[in-house]
């Protein structure tokens, strides 16, 4: 009754309104070719059946065996030319394949984790030479491979596309949007403030001296500064920051200490440069804050001027570098405008009103992208498979990602689903509808199919177990369909790891660097030549060596301040004066 008072529909309504819109047209619809193995919900084959009318035509798949057919697919438009079917139509039942006996196109690995599964992917096509457009990544819906393909193509810049895209949170936009939610909800904490700047997602705009300040800069001042919490803090102690420079450029200038001339000038340039980054990060901070609306009497906030603070930061102050950046932006400001011009929705808690505009960007995806010339596609269970590529690789094949647990609905059990309807899907479904969409999606693949499974949790410190099905494609590839765990864990080469397992299988400077110092092609004193070719490094392997040698250093403390003492000691003399506290 709300939406309907604030002429608004949901899915369900939206689509049953399409249905009878579409049922009342006046013209002759285009053919419209539809997957017979899809599993659409009642309603969209319902929206389906009433634009296309007899027009639909129910394009079959290649044949599926050993799996029943989920009752929420279109009706199959009968049974699939068995002469041509490929051997992974069998991938359920193994016992009945034509002509038996093994097949070496089918290969197995696992990896300790899905960002090590993910690299092997990449080591294989470079180790063998495969051209990225000839090869495909199925994975499964929720897992992090995609993610971690995205952050690897990011970093390397190697040609990736996306069928589903990437959540927008893993853009630079999407973490400064997240990221604004965050400190609005801690208080204005500047810890917050402080990671966005430092992950560069938050650029702060010039100030008097017209340049921007750098990030480590704006941190260093800002913990400088002790503001913790609240809005109203921040100016405050940023101007107490600034008077206490500001005092000691004039304890400089009146020539008081014994440093000498030369030392004082040194300190002087020091003390100016400080408070003029302190002017730059004031102005930059004062317009951050001013952006975002306060509360009304009641202690509550508008949506439409929260979206508009948002979108205003996000345009001015965010970055945009790449392709994926700049889609995220323009995807982000084009949903927080259409929340904003809503319009009737009431003044909330601050809580509630982030926890809408966190809810907003979760479901937000950005990238998704055809398979392209050059590029290697990566697309998830339900929609790929259909590029026609020689080489398909199936990750994320754990047992508790795929085909998952099976757990009923907590809100509405599965009795309770089958007594309401009989087009609710029940957990079962749900379970048969994802193994039924790998299958038919690998019986159309034609080539070399490999696949593979996380067998170690790095997060948890805990070993993963494969699913049934990378059992079943043990068994297909061996023409043996009595095999079982205990022959897949024998038979199985160790898992893929931080370790490329060779040089020409290195394809990035994090593989060649880890190989050369630790793997099979490792350089006679591979640990010694960092120290040698990068003196930061190096400074800091003496401060780590230094520490834990049983003498005392200055890497302990032991500090020679020499004549700077009597500016930083409060016991020394009477210039340095400490609160309790601080000392």
């Amino acid at each position: 009754r709300s939406l309907e008072e604030d002429g608004l529909l949901d899915a369900a309504a939206f689509l049953s309104s399409a249905a009878r819109a579409a049922g009342t047209r006046s013209f002759t619809p285009a053919w419209t070719l539809c997957p017979a193995d899809a599993r659409p919900s009642r309603l969209e084959r319902d929206l389906v059946r009433a634009a296309a009318g007899d027009r639909l035509v129910l394009v079959p798949g290649d044949p599926v065996f050993g799996l029943t057919r989920p009752r929420h697919c279109w009706p199959s438009p009968g049974e699939g030319d068995v002469s041509r079917a490929e051997r992974m139509s069998w991938l359920f039942a193994p016992g009945d394949v034509p002509g038996g006996g093994e097949d070496r196109r089918i290969e197995i690995f696992r990896a300790l984790g899905p960002a090590n599964e993910c690299r092997e992917v990449l080591r294989r096509l470079y180790s063998e030479k495969i051209a990225f457009d000839q090869a495909e990544v199925l994975v499964p819906a929720g897992a992090a491979h995609a993610t971690v393909f995205h952050l690897l193509s990011a970093r390397t810049r190697l040609p990736v596309t996306f069928g589903d895209g990437v959540p927008v949170s893993f853009t630079s936009p999407g973490r400064l949007f997240f990221g604004l939610l965050d400190w609005l909800r801690n208080d204005f904490s500047s810890a917050h403030l402080c990671r966005l700047l430092e992950n560069g997602d938050l650029v702060l705009a010039p100030g008097p001296s017209g340049t921007v300040l750098a990030a480590r800069t704006a941190c260093r001042h800002l913990r400088s500064a002790m503001i913790g919490w609240k809005r109203d803090r921040y100016l405050v102690r940023l101007r107490a920051l600034r008077e206490a420079r500001a005092a000691d450029l004039a304890r400089v200038d009146k020539g008081a200490g014994e440093d000498g001339a030369e030392v004082d000038e040194v300190r002087r340039d020091a003390l100016a440069a400080a408070i003029a980054e302190i002017d730059d990060l004031s102005a930059g901070v004062g317009w951050l804050l001013a952006a975002f609306p306060g509360p009304d009497g009641n202690n509550r906030y508008g949506i439409q001027a929260l979206c508009e603070a948002v979108a205003a930061l996000l345009g001015s102050c965010g970055r945009a570098d790449t392709d994926f950046d700049r889609k995220a932006r323009e995807v982000l400001l084009g949903r927080l405008s259409e929340i904003g011009e809503e319009g009737r929705r009431p003044a909330l808690a601050l809580s509630e009103a982030l926890d809408l505009l966190r809810t907003t960007g979760a479901s937000l995806r950005v990238g998704a992208s055809p398979p392209l010339p050059g590029h290697l596609h990566v697309s998830g269970f339900s929609t790929g498979g259909h590029s026609g590529r020689p080489v398909t690789f199936v990750v994320g094949l754990d047992e508790a990602t795929f085909p998952g647990r099976g757990l009923q609905d907590p809100v509405l059990l599965d009795d309770e689903r089958a007594a309401l309807s009989d087009a609710l899907p029940t957990s079962a479904d749900s379970l048969l509808s994802g193994l039924f969409g790998l299958a038919s999606a690998l019986a159309s693949v034609r080539g070399r199919v490999v696949f593979s499974y996380p067998s170690f949790d790095v997060v948890e410190g805990r070993e993963s177990f494969p699913s049934s099905v990378v059992l079943q494609a043990f068994r297909l590839q061996r023409g043996a369909p009595g095999l079982d765990y205990g022959a897949l864990e024998r038979e199985i080469a160790d898992a893929a790891g931080f370790l490329p397992g060779g040089i020409d299988r290195s394809f990035d400077e994090t593989d060649w660097w880890l190989e050369r110092l630790a793997g099979l092609d490792r350089v006679t004193d591979g640990a010694g030549s960092i120290p040698a070719n990068f003196p930061d490094l190096a400074a800091g392997l003496a401060a780590a060596a230094a520490r834990a040698g049983d003498t005392l250093t200055e890497f302990d403390g032991i500090v020679d301040i020499g004549p700077l003492r009597e500016e930083v000691d409060p016991l020394a003399g009477g210039k340095a004066v400490m609160s309790a506290s601080r000392l």
